[in-house]
């Protein structure tokens, strides 16, 4: 009769497992390291790197779908969600600096919407190209810190009055 080696026989006596090693000292474990990854995320919560990508992708949506009226709202709810939680320091600094952002191109649009109003349209021909170059702007520099924060790294709004830290 041949014996399978799956089934146990509590009756049958086993043999003792081999030991390796010195007589004293036991196996070292297994240790899997993973290899060093640079960037800006090194320490932080896993989900930093998804949030922050949200955060510039979120505003530019924002910005495009309210008409650049609600642009600031998407890191400014973010900066109020994170501002204070331990290990978040990087989102915090990513949101203020897309709000600061947003918010300065809001500014610079709503002084042309008043001048529009102020002089009853006419100044609607100087102002367009304000609104252009803003909304350019906000295209180009939201997409290039969308790019930035996926590569692990952190990126610096150019053009930002500082109102969140």
């Amino acid at each position: 009769m041949t014996q399978n080696p799956y089934n146990h026989n509590p009756e049958q006596p086993t043999q003792p497992h081999p030991v390796y090693g010195q007589p004293g000292y036991s196996q070292p474990g297994f240790e899997h390291r993973m290899p060093h990854q640079g960037g800006a995320f090194n320490g932080m919560p896993a989900d930093t790197k998804s949030l922050a990508l949200l955060i510039h992708v979120g505003t530019l949506a924002a910005t495009y779908l309210s008409g650049t009226l609600l642009g600031f709202a998407v890191p400014l709810i973010f900066w109020f969600i994170y501002k204070d939680k331990p290990g978040y320091g990087y989102l915090r600094a990513t949101a203020a600096g897309a709000f600061n952002f947003s918010f300065t191109m809001w500014i610079i649009n709503m002084i042309a919407n008043i001048s529009i109003i102020v002089t009853l349209g006419v100044a609607a021909f100087v102002v367009w190209p304000i609104y252009l170059v803003t909304g350019i702007a906000m295209l180009v520099i939201h997409i290039l810190a969308a790019i930035k924060t996926n590569n692990g790294e952190f990126y610096t709004y150019p053009l930002q009055m500082k109102v969140l830290n």
